[in-house]
């Protein structure tokens, strides 16, 4: 009976561990594409003092969209491919959102 119970939880193991690995493949993928995405966002938002600078770094027009903490929409900028818009914003902390494809959170100083 010992004998039987411990093939069973080798057997147990064995499949938990054949899912952790596949699951952990994934996840490595999805943590390397994330990585990519932030790569791409910390070149584009530049953050000096008060003012904020958006650059489009992408091939296609992007809508950017700022909000507070409070979810209340701050400034909505339309950027052309290879092109930068500049304004100032109160101390705080905020949420760019671009295309509602990625956002990245901010502190204005």
């Amino acid at each position: 009976m010992r004998r039987i119970f411990t093939i069973a939880i080798i057997a147990l193991n064995c499949a938990f561990a054949a899912l952790a690995t596949d699951g952990g493949s994934e996840n490595y993928h999805a943590m390397q594409q994330r990585a990519a995405i932030a790569a791409g966002e910390a070149d584009c938002i530049k953050v000096s003092s008060q003012t904020v600078t958006i650059t489009n770094t992408g091939s296609a027009q992007s809508t950017y969209s700022i909000y507070c903490v409070t979810g209340q929409a701050v400034k909505t900028v339309r950027l052309a491919p290879g092109t930068h818009a500049s304004f100032e914003l109160p101390k705080g902390f905020y949420v760019v959102k671009c295309n509602n494809e990625w956002s990245r959170k901010i502190i204005v100083r």
